[in-house]
């Protein structure tokens, strides 16, 4: 069993002799607007504006970030390897074999010998 608590709000008793008198809780005032000042109602737009671009921006750095640092550590790591071993293409070789090998996915040169794009399609057709 679980006892469930109240809080109230603290009020203190002002003693004056023999009299105890408590004293009402305390106004917290709130800050005046006018309703005829466009200068401070534009401030606080534009407050309000940049606070929701800031959170907008800081959600897409924390989507996109993390990302990008785990594939600059995964080509960095690949290319440390590849000093060491010299059977192993680095990212810079591969890059341009791919590009070579993406620049006319859909060549013809016989059955044996063709595009990346041609085997792409044989395989969907499969599927």
């Amino acid at each position: 069993m679980t006892a469930i608590t109240l809080e109230t709000p603290m009020i203190e008793p002002h003693v004056t002799g023999n009299t105890h008198q408590v004293a009402p809780p305390r106004a917290v005032p709130e800050p005046a607007i006018a309703a005829n000042d466009s200068a401070s109602n534009a401030a606080v737009v534009a407050r309000s504006g940049t606070g929701e671009t800031g959170e907008k921006l800081r959600a897409i750095v924390k989507a996109v970030l993390p990302p990008l640092i785990g594939f600059a550590v995964f080509i960095g790591i690949w290319y440390l390897t590849t000093l060491k071993a010299s059977g192993l293409p680095g990212p810079v070789t591969t890059w341009k074999a791919a590009a070579v090998l993406f620049a006319d996915p859909f060549y013809s040169n016989g059955p044996n010998d063709q595009g990346i794009g041609w085997n792409v399609l044989s395989s969907l057709k499969r599927v």
